[in-house]
């Protein structure tokens, strides 16, 4: 039988924490089944933090079991596994010559208001929030088995609310950015609105079977 690789992504959007203002983690299980994890192990864990509730009273909380990486991912795949040199866009959508066996470094989760679906061919989030509010190392990498699970937490570190609706992975070679996965819209046009100090727990979880 033929082997699969999956990817299944999960977004929380978190309200501002009344006990911690300088941050804390809600318990979360991931991967499915797995014992109580920390998403930030220097944080405290802390059962008021609160996942946003939508007006229509839904949770704030986004998984996608198929989620969808981009057409870059193959290029740096082809450069880093098979030893292939490939022409690879960046996220400002020019074509790089990525040698075989580049260092990756700087892996980052990213955050931005984008609405329109996320497509393989993009290269970049549609509308990244600046700075820290739209781009954080991620927190931590675990690998058991079958399964790679990929944490990463942004806070809103902005001056007001932002309305959250994508999300994305990237990772840095050289003097390059790149977009491996895109997930948009995670809420249709409305997205997930953070006020300021709320935070996007996400985490991707990869599988082989």
């Amino acid at each position: 039988m033929a082997a699969s690789i999956s990817f299944n992504v999960r977004v929380v959007a978190y309200e501002p924490c009344p006990r911690h203002p300088f941050g804390c983690e809600a318990p979360t299980r991931h991967p499915p089944g797995a014992d109580v994890r920390v998403l930030r192990p220097d944080l405290p864990i802390c059962a008021d933090k609160r996942v946003v509730r939508l007006a229509d009273g839904r949770l704030a909380v986004h998984e996608d079991p198929t989620d969808l990486g981009t057409t870059v991912l193959l290029g740096i795949f082809s450069c880093n596994i098979v030893a292939t040199g490939q022409t690879v866009k960046n996220t400002s959508g020019t074509g790089i010559s990525v040698s075989a066996n580049s260092t990756v470094s700087s892996p980052v989760v990213v955050a931005g208001t984008g609405t329109t679906a996320a497509a393989v061919g993009d290269t970049n989030l549609q509308a990244q929030s600046s700075g820290s509010s739209g781009s954080q190392a991620i927190t931590s990498v675990t690998v058991s088995g079958a399964t790679i699970v990929i944490v990463g937490t942004i806070t809103n570190g902005s001056s007001g609310t932002i309305a959250y609706d994508e999300v994305g992975l990237e990772v840095t070679i050289g003097a390059n950015t790149y977009l491996l996965a895109h997930d948009a819209p995670l809420n249709g046009t409305t997205g997930y609105n953070v006020s300021i100090g709320g935070t996007l727990g996400i985490t991707y979880t990869g599988t082989v079977s």
